[in-house]
């Protein structure tokens, strides 16, 4: 009898190694950007990174911390 669930190929299926998260926790944003944790929460409060409280949890958008590194750079290269 057939499984009412759809068979994905090995080939197709991205293994959660290849994923690269859109939110990150406020310790996997600090080890991408090399900034501290608490320097991470303070970007987010002072409204500098775009992000969300889920649960207990402080998200923090990628694009938004690539973002604001551009800016950085760009202001020191004035």
């Amino acid at each position: 009898m057939p499984s009412s669930q759809s068979v994905v190929p090995a080939s197709e299926q991205a293994s959660v190694s290849e994923i690269t998260p859109r939110l990150l926790t406020v310790k996997q944003a600090s080890a991408y950007t090399g900034a501290t944790i608490w320097h991470i929460r303070e970007l987010y409060w002072a409204k500098e990174v775009a992000g969300f409280i889920a649960g207990r949890r402080l998200l923090i958008e990628r694009h938004s911390l690539d973002a604001y590194i551009s800016r950085k750079l760009a202001e020191r290269a004035q």
